[in-house]
């Protein structure tokens, strides 16, 4: 008799499991299509893509040399307390940020409103998926937001001299918790911001207060 009901618990566990696994099959084949289709329409048009990716090399490009110029004008070693490597190094991190904040949630909020004014959103409610998991991998810009950030990253990195940045194996984990802990904050900043769409119908000006926010990205 014990023997049948350790039998009936395995077999209990083993569908559960099996239904854990199911599910989180069916998840991942909704986030590949949802990336499929989120990848079509974001290469649709490259000429727009590539045009975005020269602004934002030549923007930073154009930071740093200002930067650089400063240094070199005010004929000193430190700003603020940082050097040139370590202030460039401060950019980097800001730039990885942003990326983040943009892959994750950033045109998920923004497209929110519209899908509420448009009533589109109850279509994605009655849907057997997560809202949520819908809006963030199909608004996701992959090409341009992979490609910026790699980009960007060799231009910044590139004018680094590590020898002069003070890291070591504390302070890089508590820079990428702070850095996670600051997307969140800032994600739940366009949550409210975008979910205002349900009382005021429109919230495209209400999102320029979070956009505004994009200000205190500048480094010391």
């Amino acid at each position: 008799l014990s023997s049948a009901f350790i039998l009936a618990g395995w077999a209990k566990e083993i569908r559960r499991l099996w239904a854990m696994i199911d599910k989180t099959k069916r998840t991942l084949s909704l986030m590949s299509a949802l990336l499929k289709a989120s990848w079509q329409v974001s290469t649709a048009n490259l000429a727009r893509q590539l045009a975005m990716l020269v602004s934002l090399a030549l923007f930073t490009t154009a930071s740093l040399v200002a930067l650089k110029g400063t240094f070199r004008g005010l004929d000193t070693k430190l700003i603020g307390g940082y050097n040139y490597s370590e202030l460039v190094f401060i950019f980097f991190m800001l730039q990885l940020g942003y990326h983040l904040s943009e892959l994750v949630f950033m045109r998920m909020f923004t497209g929110l409103p519209a899908l509420i004014n448009s009533g589109d959103l109850d279509l994605y409610l009655i849907r057997p998926a997560n809202l949520k998991t819908q809006l963030r991998y199909q608004a996701m810009n992959l090409p341009v937001s992979i490609t910026a950030f790699v980009l960007l990253s060799l231009i910044i990195i590139l004018q680094i001299d590590f020898s002069q940045v003070s890291i070591n194996v504390f302070n890089i984990p508590a820079a990428i918790l702070i850095i996670l802990m600051g997307v969140l904050v800032y994600e739940t900043i366009f949550f409210i911001l975008a979910s205002s769409a349900f009382w005021f119908g429109e919230a495209k000006r209400i999102l320029h207060i979070g956009f505004s926010l994009n200000r205190a990205n500048n480094p010391p």
